[in-house]
């Protein structure tokens, strides 16, 4: 996708342009593929689910009136984004409708919420936000605990088998936390 919000999918073998689709504006996120559909951001406060095969948009959904710039998750029939309104939001993947919204309890405008890769295992969600690790509900959005005991950056990741989840402090260590 670039910045203007252009998509193209690509033959793998070939590198030939199998489609293109155009957003309804500037994109800055990195889409995710899961279950042969793409998520992501579609433009100023949108979001969308596109077939990965064939470039047809499925459903759009407001996502706020600013920008999105995360690395959506999805499991369980459901897709969480964060954006730069300072929350995350989470979709049902069938229908676009929104399930829940978690504040992160922050007045003060900052891109950085924007910059969150939100992690899904065992029916949770955890985020680095405000320098701490949130752990959410997947299915409800409720805050389960908190942890700010190593001044978390925003990006975080996970193992391949889901037992842990990754992310970086202030001091460029990487601290590891079972789920």
């Amino acid at each position: 996708v670039s910045p203007t919000g252009l998509f193209t999918a690509l033959d793998a073998a070939t590198g030939k342009v199998v489609w293109s689709l155009q957003a309804k504006g500037a994109v800055v996120g990195d889409p995710v593929v899961a279950d042969d559909m793409l998520y992501c951001s579609f433009g100023v406060g949108l979001f969308a689910k596109i077939k990965a095969a064939t470039g047809e948009v499925v459903w759009t959904t407001r996502s706020g009136s600013l920008q999105m710039q995360c690395l959506p998750a999805v499991a369980d029939g459901k897709v969480v984004v964060s954006t730069w309104e300072n929350d995350v939001r989470c979709y049902d993947t069938k229908s676009g409708k929104q399930l829940w919204r978690w504040d992160s309890g922050d007045p003060r405008f900052d891109f950085a919420p924007g910059l969150i890769f939100p992690q899904i295992v065992d029916g949770k969600v955890y985020i680095s936000v405000n320098k701490q690790i949130v752990a959410l509900e997947l299915k409800t959005g409720k805050e389960i605990w908190r942890d700010e005991m190593f001044s978390y950056r925003k990006a975080m990741g996970r193992s391949s088998d889901g037992k842990n989840v990754y992310v970086q402090n202030r001091e460029a260590d990487i601290i590891s936390l079972r789920t």
